[in-house]
């Protein structure tokens, strides 16, 4: 195995509420990449997704239970969800409903990619990273 270093922006949540918005920070000093067997999310969007680089990460809030992550690639975005408390049956579920809505080609959802064990315990799940269009608070009601 051929291990990748390159450089990526380090993003920073500071803690927060359940189920509130996460307010974080990016630091603008970048920081070494772990080596490819130290974390199974890069080494997957390094190898299997086709990415050479990943260009930076960025926490994506909106969950109360599991961390989300998007992970820019020269390859295109991904969106990553990790938990440390549950193990992988619980997005293996998530995978096999998201696959099933996916595949009916009736609503978007994002294809699940990569389901597994996080190194120092919990889970995550890889998936495609879906660009939603400018927000629709504007919007007025029809009723």
């Amino acid at each position: 195995m051929v291990a990748h270093v390159g450089l990526i922006s380090l993003s920073v949540s500071l803690p927060s509420m359940p189920c509130l918005p996460r307010i974080g920070f990016t630091k603008r000093r970048p920081f070494p990449m772990a080596a490819l067997s130290d974390d199974p999310v890069q080494e997957w969007i390094l190898t299997e997704g086709k990415a050479t680089q990943i260009t930076g990460i960025r926490p994506v809030g909106g969950g109360c239970i599991n961390l989300a992550n998007r992970y820019d690639t020269d390859a295109g975005s991904f969106f990553v969800k990790t938990n440390r408390s549950i193990g992988p049956p619980m997005f293996e579920a998530e995978a096999i409903g998201l696959d099933a809505m996916y595949e009916t080609r009736t609503i978007r959802v994002p294809k699940p990619f990569k389901v597994g064990p996080l190194r120092n315990g919990g889970s995550y799940i890889i998936m495609e990273y879906i660009e939603f269009g400018s927000s629709r608070s504007n919007q007025v009601s029809q009723f």
